[in-house]
């Protein structure tokens, strides 16, 4: 699974973009803005496409889900760590799709059972984050029965695909990769998808 995380910064016809990748066969966009205002992001979601509302997750501005009928949210570990356990539970009434990020491997095994898959990294440095290095080396992960499951992050473009697969994620998270360069986001896209199935 390739999954794509917005540019913090707006994307000149970024709206527009998002919605050939979907054409193209992403199936998760994960809505991560958080400088912008909650006006900015509903404009944004207002010019992706309906249909495709089900396959975003958003970072910030929680309280807009319903309205635009999106079932998935992600909390960065801070969020995670001030929610109690009763928050969790009515999400998962609610059949929302949880996720949350998460720096160190050691950390899986004490994530609450809530969460559907989780961002682990950065597993190489970042390419959209100057400074945001990886201390990972080769390491894998150990994974337990009912494990989430384990999405990478963190400089991963298609020279570490193979690197990735060995290390047993479930699948990618990219975002330097496809916006350093937005006019060519499809074409990048499209590549790193071919490489991970």
């Amino acid at each position: 699974m390739v999954i794509v995380v917005t540019s913090e910064s707006t994307v000149k016809d970024e709206a527009s973009l998002i919605n050939h990748l979907f054409d193209e066969g992403l199936e998760i966009l994960h809505l991560r803005k958080p400088a912008s205002t909650l006006e900015e992001c509903k404009k944004l979601l207002d010019g992706i496409r309906s249909d495709n509302y089900n396959k975003i997750a958003l970072h910030q501005h929680h309280d807009i889900a319903e309205q635009y009928e999106i079932k998935r949210l992600h909390f960065k570990e801070a969020d995670r760590l001030n929610l109690v356990q009763s928050e969790e539970l009515v999400y998962k009434q609610k059949k929302m799709i949880l996720s949350t990020s998460l720096h160190h491997s050691n950390e899986i095994a004490e994530l609450p059972a809530a969460y559907d898959y989780v961002f682990l990294g950065p597993v190489y440095s970042s390419i959209s984050k100057s400074g945001y290095n990886s201390d990972w080396g080769e390491n894998t992960f150990t994974r337990s029965l009912g494990t989430s499951k384990i999405i990478a992050i963190g400089g991963i473009d298609e020279d570490k695909i193979d690197q990735v697969k060995a290390r047993r994620f479930d699948g990618i998270a990219a975002l330097g990769a496809i916006w350093n360069d937005p006019v060519h986001c499809v074409k990048k896209f499209k590549a790193l998808q071919r490489l991970w199935r």
